[in-house]
This record gives structure tokens, C-alpha cells and sequence, in this order.
């Protein structure tokens, strides 16, 4: 992945089993510090809060999103997977990758 986006547009957040508040805030650190560092104490109420921020940001441009260790992240909260598809279906400006570990028994 890390290879995929060098030299793109692109940010990439690790998830980490923090819960869903604080997944919230160091995503939005993280696209903060890509996007508008001047911007560094905002703060986001939700996920699509973000989003709307980041296609704001970028009226004219594409970005890639890497969200790593996702299940970590979804596992404290129910409505992550369907926020990213619609924002997959209703957005051309973010292509998104989202990082996962497939266990098989």
C-alpha cells in the first residue's frame, strides 16, 4: 500500500482498537496534517463531517484514503461500513482502500 501511494495525493490512517471517538479524532489529526496543517485544532463530529471537509479541500483534485487495521476501528461502531459505501457511490474525488485482515479457520 505504502508503495501504491508514494508520490500521490493520499492519506493513510491506521486504525487502532481505541474506540470509535478516538479513531474519529486521529483520523481527522491525520487528514488535518495532509490537508490544512493551519487548521490542526478542529475537530469533526462524525465521519461524514471529515469527508465533507476533505471534498471541500479538494475541489479539483483526486486523493487516495488508506484506512489500515479497518475492523478495529468498525468493531466499536456499526455505521463505518455504510458511511464509506456511500461515500464510495456518491464521491469520484476519493478513492478509497481499505485495509483488513481475512482470518480463515
Amino acid at each position: 500500500i505504502n508503495e501504491f501511494i508514494k508520490n500521490k495525493n493520499a492519506i493513510f490512517y491506521t486504525a487502532t482498537k481505541v474506540g470509535q471517538n478516538r479513531n474519529l479524532e486521529l483520523f481527522a489529526k491525520q487528514v488535518i496534517s495532509v490537508l490544512d496543517p493551519d487548521f490542526e485544532s478542529a475537530s469533526f463530529p462524525s465521519t461524514e463531517d471529515i469527508f465533507n471537509f476533505i471534498t471541500k479541500k479538494l475541489p479539483d483534485k483526486k486523493i487516495v484514503l488508506v484506512i489500515d487495521e479497518l475492523p478495529y476501528w468498525a468493531e466499536k461502531d456499526d455505521s463505518l461500513l455504510s458511511i464509506y459505501k456511500n461515500i464510495l457511490i456518491q464521491n469520484g474525488k476519493i478513492k478509497i482502500f481499505l485495509s483488513f485482515y481475512v482470518v480463515l479457520h
